[in-house]
C-alpha cells in the first residue's frame, strides 16, 4: 500500500520539445465524488480518489498524452458480466464475517478494473495511434544512465472493504536519451486473485514516435507458486556459494595431503574428505535457499541417493572418530563418493540413463 500525503506539488520538466508535468494534490471532496459517480453511472468511486492528480506529456505544438483518474474510470466495464460476478461470489465466500447479501442489485465492477491507456491531447493536432510490430527495448532501459527526472502519481486506490486492494498509479523517469512511463492498475482480492494491467510508454530523443505497450495479466491465488523469500542479495548468494564450494575443495585437497601422515593419515583423510563433500553439497543452499534445497534433495527421483549420501557421511565420521577402524573409514569414503556422484547426476537430464546404458553395454 502506498503512503499518501496531503501536500500538493506541481513539477515541470522539459525533454526536447516535450513538457512533462506531474501534479499531485489532496483526495477529492465527497460532494465532487458523488457528482462524478453520477456522471460515470457508478454506485461509488474508489475510497481514495485523486481526481486532480495528473501526469501529462505535451509537445510544444499542443498535442500529447496525459493520465488521470476520471478518464481511467470511464474505461471500467460495469457490464462485463460473468467474470465480475464470479469474482464477487468468490470474494463473498472468502469472507469470514459470515452472512452478507449476495444479491447483485445493479451491474457494477466493484474492483474498478480499467484498461485505460492514457488520454490523447490536442485539437487540430493529435498523436496518431497505429499498430506496430516494434517493441520497447528493455536492454536500453537496463543501461546505466543518469535519472534527470522521476515522479510517481497515484490516481486512485481502494482497499475493497479490507479484503484486498485496487489501485492505479503512473510513474515516469527521464534519462538523457529517453523517457519511460509505466501506468499500472493493480488488483489483489485476498484469497481469490491478482490482476495487473500495465501500459508502458517509451520515447527516444532522436525518434519521431513513441512506443506504447499494453499488457494484462491475472492469476487465481490458488494457482500461484510460493517462492521462498531470502534476505540475501544475488551477489551475496553467489559469493557465499563460491566460498563454500571452494572451502569444500580445499578440505578435500587437504585430506589428500594428510593421507601420508603416519598412523593417523587415513583417519585425517576420511574426516577432511567428508567435511569437504558436506561443504560442497551445502554450497547450493546459497543459490536455492535452505527450504528449496531440502525439498529438492528429498524428491522421489533422488531420495535414495540423498539417504545414502547422508548415511555414508555419518558412517565415515563414526569410523574415524569412534570406531577407529581404518578399513571401514576407507570403504565409506568410497561409498560416499559413489553416492554423491549418483546424487549429482540426478540434476542432469538423462545423465543417469546414459550411465545405466553404458554400464549395461560394458557388462554385455
Amino acid at each position: 500500500m502506498m503512503i499518501h500525503g496531503f501536500q500538493s506539488s506541481h513539477q515541470d520538466f522539459s525533454f526536447g520539445p516535450w513538457k512533462l508535468t506531474a501534479s499531485k494534490t489532496h483526495i477529492m471532496k465527497s460532494a465532487d465524488v458523488e457528482k462524478l459517480a453520477d456522471e460515470l453511472h457508478m454506485p461509488s468511486l474508489p475510497e481514495m480518489m485523486f481526481g486532480d492528480n495528473v501526469l501529462r506529456i505535451q509537445h510544444g505544438s499542443g498535442f500529447g498524452i496525459e493520465f488521470n483518474a476520471t478518464d481511467a474510470l470511464r474505461c471500467v466495464n460495469n457490464y462485463q458480466g460473468m467474470l465480475k460476478v464470479a469474482c464477487a461470489e468468490e470474494w463473498q465466500e472468502s469472507r469470514t464475517e459470515g452472512e452478507h447479501s449476495k444479491e447483485v442489485i445493479k451491474p457494477y465492477d466493484w474492483t474498478y478494473t480499467t484498461d485505460y491507456k492514457g488520454t490523447l491531447l490536442g485539437e487540430s493536432l493529435k498523436l496518431k495511434v497505429v499498430p506496430t510490430t516494434d517493441h520497447i527495448d528493455t536492454e536500453k532501459l537496463k543501461a546505466r544512465e543518469q535519472i534527470k527526472f522521476f515522479e510517481e502519481v497515484l490516481l486512485f486506490e481502494d482497499e475493497l472493504h479490507d479484503h484486498g486492494v485496487s489501485s492505479l498509479s503512473v510513474k515516469i523517469r527521464v534519462m538523457p536519451s529517453s523517457f519511460f512511463l509505466l501506468l499500472r492498475f493493480f488488483l489483489r482480492i485476498d484469497g481469490v486473485l491478482i490482476r495487473m494491467n500495465d501500459t508502458r510508454l517509451y520515447h527516444e530523443a532522436d525518434k519521431t514516435y513513441m512506443l506504447r505497450e499494453y499488457t494484462s495479466r491475472e492469476s487465481k491465488i490458488a494457482n500461484l507458486m510460493v517462492v521462498e523469500a531470502t534476505s540475501l542479495s544475488s551477489g551475496t548468494r553467489i559469493k557465499g556459494f563460491i566460498a563454500c564450494f571452494a572451502a569444500g575443495i580445499l578440505c578435500s585437497l587437504l585430506g589428500t595431503l594428510l593421507l601420508w601422515v603416519p598412523r593417523k593419515g587415513l583417519y585425517l583423510f576420511a574426516v577432511f574428505y567428508t567435511f569437504g563433500n558436506i561443504a560442497s553439497l551445502g554450497s547450493t543452499v546459497f543459490l536455492m535457499g535452505p527450504m528449496t534445497q531440502l525439498k529438492r534433495m528429498f524428491e522421489p527421483t533422488r531420495l535414495i541417493a540423498t539417504v545414502l549420501v547422508l548415511l555414508c557421511f555419518a558412517l565415515t565420521l563414526c569410523s574415524a572418530f569412534w570406531w577407529h577402524n581404518k578399513g571401514l573409514a576407507l570403504i565409506f569414503c568410497i561409498l560416499q563418493s559413489l553416492a554423491l556422484t549418483w546424487y549429482s547426476l540426478s540434476y542432469i537430464p538423462f545423465a543417469r540413463d546414459a550411465v545405466k546404458k553404458c554400464f549395461t553395454v560394458c557388462l554385455a
